[in-house]
């Protein structure tokens, strides 16, 4: 008796590594769009005024010491 030889294919998997990835990158765009959204006026910006700051610089008297 002889056997035909049985027909040999080859699968090829990949695996796509999970969405661990796409997960930190959704939480940076978040964080990024939270951090535009507090400095960009909403709540620690100065919400698109004009600031105005006064800084008064006196320095004080020295006197020179005794030779």
């Amino acid at each position: 008796m002889r056997r035909e030889p049985e027909e040999r294919t080859t699968v090829v998997t990949t695996d796509s590594g999970g969405g661990a990835g796409w997960f930190i990158v959704g939480a940076l765009v978040v964080a990024a769009l939270v951090a535009v959204w507090l400095f960009g006026g909403g709540v620690l910006g100065t919400g698109g005024g004009e600031a105005e700051l006064n800084v008064d610089v006196d320095a004080p008297q020295v006197a020179q010491p005794a030779e």
